[in-house]
């Protein structure tokens, strides 16, 4: 029977990460607007092919070192964009 109530605090947090994903979901722009938000889903593209070549054990690649680049691709896209004056 406390196997049963364990799922209370399951979807209780489920549901808390599903809402905030929802309102957050609609403040983001839609790539085709924003360059900047594609190009951060290309290096957590990447991260997660680095992430795949380690558990496959084909090359140890470390990710961790790479997380950077999520937060410095739009920052240097956006760099550029206004040293270019586009």
């Amino acid at each position: 029977m406390s196997v049963g109530w364990s799922v209370l605090p399951l979807v209780a947090s489920q549901a808390g990460v599903s809402l905030a994903a929802g309102l957050l979901g609609a403040a983001i722009p839609h790539p085709e607007a924003d360059p900047a938000i594609l190009l951060m889903s290309g290096s957590g593209g990447v991260l997660i092919v680095g992430l795949a070549f380690g558990l496959l054990e084909l090359k140890r690649i470390r990710v961790a070192a790479l997380l950077p680049a999520l937060a410095l691709a739009p920052l240097l896209y956006l760099l550029v964009d206004q040293m270019l004056g586009q």
